[in-house]
């Protein structure tokens, strides 16, 4: 499966097994994101994202599951960063190879565990990082 339409989002969103597997996604709009996003399993697997609006980001945020990755996202601005923190879901991000100062803030407030791709840091990303309390930040194993 390589694209999901709105229709069929919405349908998959009502589905109440425990995983969703949805990496191979080549695109997915935001449309279709948020409509997965009430999704009431355990691990959400998202591919086709790679950049985060303000509004998917919102609406990523309620997800209640356990796990989400959002295996092809490169790039996550300020405002979105701030707004997704409010998950409470461990998140991994594997493509995600470089952050600023001020998402590496937000993305410690996460309240679970959080997997990044990062390939460096600077010395003020890795002191917002290292604010995080609790669960640990650690780059996934691929």
């Amino acid at each position: 499966l390589q694209e999901l339409s709105l229709d069929a989002a919405l349908a998959l969103s009502e589905n109440r097994g425990g995983f969703l597997d949805l990496k191979g996604l080549t695109k997915l709009s935001d449309k279709a994101a948020i409509a997965i996003t009430k999704y009431k399993g355990l691990y959400l697997y998202l591919g086709g994202v790679t950049s985060m609006s303000d509004e998917l980001a919102e609406a990523l945020a309620m997800y209640q599951g356990t796990m989400i990755e959002l295996s092809d996202l490169v790039d996550l601005s300020e405002s979105a960063a701030e707004k997704f923190c409010k998950i409470h879901a461990f998140v991994v991000l594997p493509s995600l190879k470089s952050i600023t100062v001020p998402v590496a803030e937000s993305l410690s407030k996460l309240t679970d565990r959080v997997d990044l791709g990062l390939e460096s840091m600077s010395e003020d990303v890795a002191a917002a990082l290292a604010k995080k309390k609790g669960q640990h930040l650690c780059k996934p194993l691929i």
